[in-house]
């Protein structure tokens, strides 16, 4: 996306150089035979050196508008891009990275030294299902849309969290470079509590777990991954069913 930015640049700097060169070749051009008195005479006396500067005014104002249309078109694809860029990394509903976003950000933890530091937290909200149920058809889509408000506002600097799709979320702490994981839950719960005591008839239930690398020595992220899902289904929180 970077060089796609970087191209639209150099494309925005060519046509705006090309607009400033057109724009002073006609200033000069009309600077010359505005100063030069023959010239500026044979305007008014022959009429195809009339006809000819008049052509010339013209093309010169045509060129310069399409060159302004041009760049306001250019501006257009630059903000399309920026859109297409969004909907490639992240998840429309809850605006946190994707599970492709995840993949991509799992790679740093291909190295031994990084993969020791790594913590993994999976978080379901455990109530979605019973809240599209109920027949309040928006239900569901409001308590992702505020989770995803409250995972941003929780998760610090050099941690990572996306939405893996449904109702499972994923948060990555690199111990070290971040807030501890459960330092985040902690912040996450109380969020959660403050948004149900202001929304009880839409409550946020979450079920979670967290799995330090330590604790399992796993030879590559995807151990973790399985260790972490493994752990979630047998021995998770459950956070939001009280006050």
């Amino acid at each position: 996306m970077n060089n796609n930015g970087d191209i639209f640049k150099g494309v925005m700097r060519r046509k705006v150089c090309g607009l400033i060169i057109e724009f002073l070749t006609a200033v000069f051009s009309f600077i010359m035979i505005l100063t030069d008195a023959p010239l500026r005479e044979s305007i008014y006396r022959d009429r195809s050196f009339t006809l000819l500067c008049g052509v010339l005014l013209l093309v010169l104002v045509v060129s310069f508008l399409l060159g302004i249309a041009d760049l306001r078109h250019i501006n257009d694809l630059q903000r399309e891009s920026i859109k297409f860029k969004k909907m490639l990394y992240l998840d429309p509903l809850t605006n946190l990275p994707n599970r492709y976003s995840f993949d991509r950000y799992l790679e740093r933890f291909d190295d031994p030294d990084n993969l020791k530091n790594m913590c993994l937290t999976l978080i379901s909200i455990d109530n979605l299902a019973l809240a599209n149920m109920e027949g309040r058809t928006d239900a569901g889509d409001r308590l992702m849309e505020e989770f995803g408000h409250i995972v941003n506002r929780c998760v610090s600097d050099g941690s990572f969290a996306c939405r893996n799709g449904g109702n499972e979320f994923l948060i990555v702490s690199d111990k070290g470079r971040s807030a501890s994981p459960y330092e985040t839950m902690a912040m996450l719960c109380e969020s959660i509590k403050e948004y149900n005591i202001l929304h009880p008839e839409n409550r946020m239930i979450i079920k979670y777990n967290t799995l330090d690398a330590e604790e399992i020595h796993p030879l590559h992220y995807y151990e973790l991954i399985a260790a972490a899902y493994s752990r979630f289904i047998t021995e998770s929180s459950i956070f939001g069913t009280s006050d």
